[in-house]
């Protein structure tokens, strides 16, 4: 198949917060995606909110988020090929539009009385598939939107833009359901989505030469994954995604279930817990800028495995929202702090050719962990109690940190500044 070189290295240096910032077609698209975030965090808590308020079961909320989650892991090879090939912002035109569909479907049903369990599934469903073809591809567009020079500040602002939405999203939640109810956090959400659709009919990304090629689309991803197989930092940051999505995300992904039965309160303090996971985020997220390369992705990484394990034990360590307050602040930093330098390894080390499919390996893999995750979680706390069963997650976590810092070099494959050859094995 047809191969683009790479003239320019992505780590190049000298640009700064401000000359990103400076970038209309990168702020545009900055400012866009920080309102859709936003509404899709409100959604997040609205959905478990009242999923678990119709069925008080935690396999339920479990199965909302498998919902959404699988039918995108499904369509990341797809994905990962097809934004290879062709423009990636039509792709996420495409995949925004669908997801408005869903989000005004939730609210249109809640808005005629007619939620019900299965209904709700089905539309997180259509979603997860539209959901696919987004993630990856949004990462795998930011280094169109701005000069190689630009590249590190902008992926560590995307990084922080998130986190911020992941602040204010559940915060802006929590008073929409105090004051309006969880239809409203549907409408909103949907709205958002208009928002995100008129940035990317604004923006310009920058022209590089599409891979030409016959092959289909599983004989990309098998290239891909031979790629990723080929490259130590790759195969790590495959392994991490999945563990800390499995053993860590999963456990706010519960957190209807970790209010009502650890802490025995108000569903509703759902949203703070949430809002103070993302606040250590963005407080994590800023540090990361400020500190730039002085902290390495190896340490970074390694630091973010072992703060998840810690946030997750003391979250649910007693009955008390105040520890479990410390809790999630404690896996937003970690959050933050994995997500910035796993997806910066990524960037650097990955060639301009295989950079949608390897990121969207990168987001499936997360995608297999989080569902899983939270099903084996719910059913789990359903049947031994939440409390045991994220015990156990935070400890695993614990130990798998222990095993990179022992047998793996604590991760130092993550600091090569440049696209990695093939043939270095674990």
């Amino acid at each position: 198949m047809g191969r683009t070189s790479v003239t320019e290295s992505p780590a190049e240096a000298g640009a700064s917060i401000a000359e990103v910032l400076r970038n209309r077609n990168f702020t545009v698209y900055f400012v866009c995606a920080f309102v859709s975030n936003a509404g899709t965090f409100m959604q997040q808590i609205g959905v478990p909110f009242v999923m678990y308020d119709l069925t008080h079961r935690n396999a339920w909320v479990g199965a909302s988020v498998f919902a959404g989650m699988v039918p995108s892991m499904l369509m990341s090879p797809f994905a990962g090929a097809l934004s290879d090939r062709v423009s990636r912002r039509a792709i996420l035109m495409v995949s925004n539009l669908v997801q408005l569909g869903s989000a005004a479907g939730l609210w249109l049903l809640a808005m005629a009385g007619e939620i019900t369990p299965w209904r709700i599934l089905g539309l997180l469903v259509i979603a997860g598939f539209a959901l696919g073809f987004q993630n990856a591809v949004a990462h795998a567009l930011v280094p169109l939107l701005v000069p190689p020079r630009e590249l590190v500040p902008a992926l560590r602002l995307n990084s922080v833009n998130y986190n911020i939405a992941r602040v204010l999203g559940p915060l802006a939640a929590s008073l929409v359901l105090t004051r309006w109810g969880y239809k409203a956090t549907f409408a909103v959400n949907a709205m958002t989505f208009l928002v995100v659709l008129f940035g990317l009919a604004y923006v310009r990304p920058r022209a590089v030469a599409k891979r030409l090629t016959n092959s289909r689309w599983y004989e990309d991803f098998a290239d891909a994954w031979a790629y990723v197989r080929g490259r130590a930092t790759m195969r790590h940051m495959m392994v991490f995604s999945i563990a800390v999505s499995m053993l860590g995300s999963s456990t706010w992904q519960l957190g209807a279930g970790v209010v009502a039965e650890v802490y025995h309160a108000d569903e509703k303090r759902l949203g703070m817990l949430i809002a103070v996971f993302g606040i250590g985020a963005v407080a994590a997220g800023v540090s990361m800028i400020a500190i730039g390369d002085r902290l390495r992705r190896s340490t970074a990484t390694m630091l973010a495995i072992v703060l998840y394990g810690c946030g997750a034990l003391t979250a649910v360590a007693t009955h008390r929202i105040e520890v479990g307050v410390v809790g999630f602040a404690i896996m937003g930093v970690a959050h933050s702090i994995g997500a910035i330098s796993s997806t910066m390894a990524l960037q650097l080390q990955v060639e301009e050719d295989y950079r949608g499919r390897v990121l969207s390996l990168f987001i499936m893999f997360s995608f297999i962990g989080v569902p899983v995750g939270a099903i084996v979680g719910g059913r789990l706390g359903d049947t031994i109690g939440l409390q045991p069963t994220l015990l156990g997650f935070g400890s695993i976590l614990l130990v798998y940190a222990a095993v990179l810092l022992v047998r793996f070099d604590a991760l130092s494959c993550l600091d090569r500044q440049s696209a990695q050859p093939a043939g270095a094995h674990l």
